[in-house]
């Protein structure tokens, strides 16, 4: 199978950091799919659907959502014996990625900043171009770009294009700039976290064990 470059990077990211075996994660309503597709988010992804017919084969009746340790295992097990299955899990996985990742314009970021986006972005679009937007701006306090301040509202716009486009060549032609800017990403990304949780704890702390711990495996890849 041909990928980009940049597309087995992300998967190979996602292998390490999602599995590559279909699985329930705590807290949530249903299944989250190989390479980390969540079914109760994403209820129509193909992926899903491959998944039903191949249980339903297996003679699982019940939906996924009630799965048990025991149903997990044993198709999990039929799938890691057939490569070709394994291999048409992994481009199903590829077609949601890209997909789903159109609007968040991966190519126009550093290759030091590519997985921090792509993490940030799977989990809140929003967010991530907040964070974003705190980076440029904190890029140009710092004084590594010279630009206008860009508004910290979440949207994609022409002033946060342009000023990505000139963090991009501060990060290409300035040693170690790519790190730096994806820190500064990940520190606008806590620092949404903590609003989050601070605007309604009920709501947002039982989350705040997860974002912690993604946080802090993006910030010790390296």
């Amino acid at each position: 199978m041909q990928m980009t470059k940049q597309m087995y990077t992300l998967m190979e990211y996602l292998a390490q950091a999602e599995g590559t075996i279909i699985h329930y994660n705590s807290m949530e309503h249903d299944i989250t799919s190989m390479y980390g597709i969540y079914r109760h988010a994403h209820p129509s992804a193909a992926i899903f659907k491959e998944i039903d017919y191949l249980t339903f084969k297996l003679g699982i009746k019940e939906e996924s959502c009630n799965w048990q340790e025991k149903d997990l295992d044993f198709i999990n097990n039929y799938i890691n014996k057939d490569e070709k299955l394994n291999d048409k899990f992994l481009g199903l996985a590829i077609d949601f990625y890209k997909d789903y990742l159109r609007l968040a314009r991966l190519e126009m970021f550093h290759k030091d900043c590519v997985i921090a986006m792509f993490s940030m972005y799977t989990n809140s679009p929003k967010l991530a171009w907040k964070s974003v937007q705190y980076a440029i701006n904190t890029m140009n306090r710092n004084g590594f770009v010279d630009y206008k301040r860009t508004t910290e509202d979440g949207i994609f716009g022409s002033n946060t294009q342009k000023g990505l486009d000139k963090c991009l060549y501060a990060c290409n032609t300035r040693e170690n700039v790519g790190l730096l800017f994806e820190s500064y990403m990940l520190l606008g990304m806590c620092a949404e976290y903590s609003l989050l949780i601070k605007s309604n704890p009920e709501k947002y702390m039982i989350y705040s064990i997860g974002w912690d711990n993604r946080m802090k495996e993006l910030q010790g890849r390296r």
